[in-house]
């Protein structure tokens, strides 16, 4: 399983928008706390209450997609330590957004044992093109 100081954010500049860095809690039942965002993420969460969950736990914060799937890929990754992807519908965040298709990675990492101590997350949205309203033609411009 990889380390955490194996992954340098220097090599993978296009890809750090789309991250998600959770550090694994082990007190109990695993808990995720969300420790880094990339701005794309943000994005996607724009119209929700808490757009920028640095420092929430994964299972408190609002999601665009199926909250139970995104904690059961993370637990799944947690306990057998490997990979995980998934892709599902996600709702629109407001009139602004489309429908569309969230995919996810979900990749343990150590910080210096055996175990998963970290889970780096790639998120990426494709838009539901079908889903999407024609804008209204303008008066000047109809016939």
């Amino acid at each position: 399983m990889p380390r955490r100081t194996d992954i340098d954010p220097v090599d993978i500049p296009h890809l750090l928008p789309h991250i998600m860095l959770l550090a694994v809690d082990r007190d109990g039942p695993p808990r995720f706390r969300v420790q880094l965002v990339g701005s794309a993420v943000i994005g996607y969460r724009a119209n929700l209450a808490d757009a920028n969950p640095t420092g929430r736990w994964l299972d408190e914060m609002g999601m665009v997609s199926d909250p139970g799937e995104n904690l059961e890929l993370c637990q799944r990754a947690t306990e057998d330590g490997l990979p995980r992807y998934t892709s599902s519908a996600c709702r629109p965040a407001g009139d602004q957004m489309p429908e569309g298709i969230m995919h996810r990675i979900v990749l343990p990492l150590t910080v210096g044992s055996t175990r998963v101590d970290m889970l780096l997350c790639g998120i990426d949205r494709a838009i539901s093109w079908s889903s999407m309203r024609p804008a209204p033609v303008p008066a000047a411009l109809s016939v």
